[in-house]
């Protein structure tokens, strides 16, 4: 009797700079070790079970919760983190399918997947599916069309209820996004990514950040997709080591009084 088939992965590689990595940096900046760990839960359960998703519901945060050693509710700070701008997994599949995965995460499954496509095609749902043709290995097989997204959620999806913890339609993070304001001449946060900087470090110490940002933005013509992401990757290790006096001051409070002095010209500049 031939053997079944498997899905899933049995190893899966990590980067020797994985701990140098802008994204990886911003999760230990923003959730410390602790989000290290249930990422690495997350990308094992990823290539273990299906290759290149992993159905996250209730069940599947309780279970990491308690594989990890950590509360449900840091469990579901790091998916509110990791979807937010697809910065580790894709957002829109995530808040449609309540499923987690990302091209990164494709493409190393399917490079790990050659021997096996060297001698029988390998499946993978079009609907999640997230590499272009172009990107897609002659030994992939797509099932379904490959159609433009649809807003309503997969008949076949059993993992998304709605009772999962992290929801927010399209429209509302539209306005998010369009709600950015300038705390310096080249950097535009929302006023919920000011205050997220802000609960983590002293006001002193997230403002100098603001300006060395802002500096080197003027100074290169750098853009970025996102500057508080900017801020979480790189420049709060600058602004660490070169100003470590700043973060001995007290952290400010959740909500913030701040008057920004570009309030005038909310809107005016681009995203």
């Amino acid at each position: 009797m031939a053997a079944p088939i498997k899905d899933g992965l049995d190893y899966f590689p990590l980067d020797c700079d994985f701990f140098y990595d802008p994204k990886i940096k911003s999760v230990r900046v923003r959730l410390k070790n602790d989000g290290l760990v249930v990422y690495l839960y997350f990308i094992s359960l990823i290539y273990r079970d299906h290759g290149y998703y992993v159905e996250c519901n209730k069940f599947t945060i309780l279970g990491v919760a308690d594989t990890v050693h950590v509360s449900e509710e840091d469990v579901i700070k790091f998916l509110e983190f990791a979807v937010d701008d697809s910065l580790l997994f894709d957002n829109d599949i995530y808040r449609r399918y309540g499923i987690l995965t990302s091209r990164a995460v494709q493409k190393r499954f399917q490079k790990i997947k050659k021997v096996v496509g060297a001698k029988r095609k390998v499946n993978v749902r079009a609907d999640l599916w997230l590499l272009s043709d172009t990107d897609t290995e002659p030994y992939i097989e797509i099932i379904g069309e490959r159609s433009p997204k649809e807003a309503d959620k997969s008949e076949n999806n059993d993992s998304l209820s709605s009772d999962l913890p992290v929801k927010e339609s399209k429209v509302n993070k539209s306005k998010v996004k369009d709600n950015k304001k300038k705390y310096a001449d080249a950097v535009l946060m929302t006023e919920k990514e000011y205050d997220k900087l802000l609960e983590s470090r002293p006001k002193p110490f997230i403002d100098k950040c603001i300006e060395v940002l802002n500096n080197y933005k003027l100074s290169s013509g750098k853009t970025y997709k996102s500057d508080y992401h900017a801020i979480l990757s790189w420049v709060c290790d600058k602004v660490t080591k070169e100003h470590p006096d700043l973060l001995k001051q007290k952290t400010a409070p959740t909500t913030t009084s701040f008057e920004n002095p570009w309030s005038d010209e909310i809107g005016k500049a681009g995203v």
